[in-house]
């Protein structure tokens, strides 16, 4: 890889991504919706290995014009990642027609990064494709059965499904990647994860986790390193999921993160019962992921957080 287009760049894991990628001495055109200016990106913005254009999903098509327009051409060795995926007022909410937009458009990228002679395609997808896929094989009819994200996950399985079958078709390597929960270092995205952990560093109360579930938690920055070397050594056909390889619950995550900061557990935190677990640890495993692109994310270091 020496070049490589990403829609949705301006979200939190492709941006890491976006300048990841930079650090590496390959050269990437980033898609967002908004201005450079007012995105995560900015302080990219004048970065000579760097091609950004804002464009609308539903403007996929319009890709190929652009960049002819640009004067950046792929070249032999380009990647296509795609993380563009959008709800109302985030990526999981909204309606079903906004959710299944999404299919549609991440159909089209695989489409269009065929027609621009890219030699890879890379599908951000998420760890809620997994509840889905037990769903459907009638996991509900076993135990109590919960997800908030349903549309959510029911059109993530569809865009891999309808990715996968398109990238067959028009012979481009495929690579899906899940992923769970991703944290900066820095905390300052205002997500729950973030705010929580940014309550316990500041002392402060909040009302502890719902969900029982286990997740996988790894930063934006060591994300954006399994990207990378993805986009060198992804294998066709793989469907990997990108983590940490230590899941737990959120209870336990923030546990954690107060240990290591502050040297001592949430007082009154306490373990969730482990009934009703949809996913177990061997759903998180990244064995497959390591063996294949030669790299292991570190687990979740909050020495370097800032207040």
């Amino acid at each position: 890889m020496n070049k490589a287009i990403i829609t949705g760049s301006t979200g939190l894991i492709a941006s890491g991504v976006v300048e990841c990628l930079l650090d590496n001495n390959i050269e990437v055109v980033a898609l967002g919706r908004r201005s450079i200016k007012e995105s995560r990106l900015k302080h990219l913005s004048d970065h000579s290995s760097l091609t950004y254009l804002q464009l609308e999903m539903s403007e996929i098509e319009s890709l190929p014009q652009l960049l002819k327009e640009n004067n950046w051409s792929i070249g032999s060795d380009c990647v296509f990642y795609h993380f563009a995926w959008s709800g109302d007022s985030r990526l999981a909410d909204g309606s079903v027609q906004d959710q299944y937009n999404n299919v549609t458009y991440s159909s089209n990228a695989v489409i269009v990064a065929q027609e621009l002679g890219c030699e890879k395609f890379i599908n951000a997808g998420s760890q809620e494709e997994k509840f889905v896929d037990r769903y459907l094989k009638s996991h509900w009819t076993k135990q109590s059965y919960h997800s908030n994200m349903g549309v959510y996950g029911s059109a993530k399985v569809s865009a891999r499904d309808m990715c996968l079958l398109l990238a067959y078709l028009k012979k481009i390597d495929y690579v899906h990647t899940r992923i769970s929960v991703i944290f900066e270092e820095s905390l300052e995205t205002n997500n729950y994860v973030n705010s929580v952990l940014k309550k316990i560093k500041s002392g402060e109360t909040f009302d502890p986790p719902m969900n029982h579930q286990l997740f996988d938690f790894i930063s934006k920055e060591e994300c954006a390193k399994v990207y990378y070397h993805l986009g060198q050594s992804g294998q066709n056909k793989s469907d990997y999921f990108v983590g940490s390889g230590n899941p737990m619950t959120l209870h336990e995550f923030f546990n954690e993160f107060s240990l290591q900061t502050k040297g001592a557990k949430v007082e009154g935190l306490e373990a969730p019962a482990s009934d009703n677990r949809i996913l177990n640890k061997e759903d998180f495993d990244i064995s497959e992921l390591i063996h294949h692109i030669g790299f292991q994310p570190n687990s979740p270091n909050f020495n370097h957080t800032n207040q």
